[in-house]
């Protein structure tokens, strides 16, 4: 067995939803689930982590399957952020049944705010387990200002939030710090986890044996991993050698695949079987 997939073990305590296949409007019903009292706890596979652009979407989400319910705004960029009304609202609603997770948007847009409002606004995400931060142009300044960001967010942060370094597979495209300067910058500033996505949406990626290697890598160094940049039920299945602790999905989740639409019951649940067979 990989060392990749021995670290599943490492992940947050997961918790499960009861509920009726096909059946949408089934009230979650949440049960408390330790990774000790999984079968086999030691050969889980990756989970899965869906993006929502509001409370309906996420309770959808939710019910249809995906493990990690992360709340982002497509219209707004690769992660753009939602309202903090969004955030509280899904906190009310989900917290205690499924792990959340926030996309912040880009280090730069925090850079322009006073430590009183970036307070204000992370305070808000009280009840999430996950927060995420774009690097897009660190590499104008070699990185000082993403660092700045880093320490800055986490220590005005609500303590117990685990911060999640996105790394950009299209880094040229995003102007962005390379992979492996991500990583160390991120572990060093007590991060917990690397999100490799892609900044340019229109665009697909190559993801070539490299990346295999970045992501055994970062797990090896204690990192929580998730991977995302356009993924569809089939490059998942083609991933899957790569062992990361999510694959994250917006476009294979809402109707015709487009990450603007709506999240779909239906392809939410295809995607998560689609890992119980793996």
């Amino acid at each position: 067995m990989s060392q990749g997939t021995l670290r599943m073990t490492f992940r947050i305590d997961t918790i499960a939803t009861t509920r009726k296949p096909g059946i949408e409007s089934e009230a979650l019903a949440p049960t408390m689930m330790h990774e000790s009292d999984r079968p086999n706890p030691e050969n889980l596979m990756p989970m899965l982590l869906v993006s929502a652009r509001n409370l309906r979407e996420a309770i959808t989400a939710a019910r249809a399957g995906a493990d990690l319910i992360d709340l982002k705004e497509p219209a707004h960029g690769a992660l753009g952020r939602c309202d903090e009304t969004i955030w509280q609202a899904v906190a009310e609603k989900l917290r205690g049944m499924k792990p959340l997770s926030a996309a912040l948007g880009e280090w730069d847009e925090w850079d322009r705010l006073d430590d009183e409002r970036v307070q204000e606004i992370l305070t808000m995400l009280e009840g999430f387990d996950f927060a995420k931060i774009g690097p897009c142009g660190s590499a104008m300044d070699d990185g000082a200002g993403l660092k700045r960001a880093y320490d800055r967010l986490r220590s005005l942060g609500p303590k117990g939030l685990r911060w999640i370094a996105v790394v950009y597979a299209d880094q040229e495209r995003a102007g962005a710090l390379p992979r492996q300067r991500i990583l160390d910058m991120a572990r060093n500033c007590g991060f917990q986890g690397i999100l490799i996505d892609t900044f340019d949406k229109s665009r697909p990626h190559f993801w070539g044996p490299v990346w295999s290697r970045f992501v055994q890598n970062s797990i090896d160094e204690g990192m929580l991993v998730a991977i995302a940049g356009g993924l569809t039920i089939k490059n998942i299945r083609l991933f899957g050698d790569m062992e990361p602790h999510w694959f994250a999905v917006r476009g294979a989740a809402c109707a015709r695949g487009e990450r603007n639409g709506q999240v779909s019951y239906r392809r939410v649940m295809k995607l998560a079987r689609s890992l119980e067979r793996r």
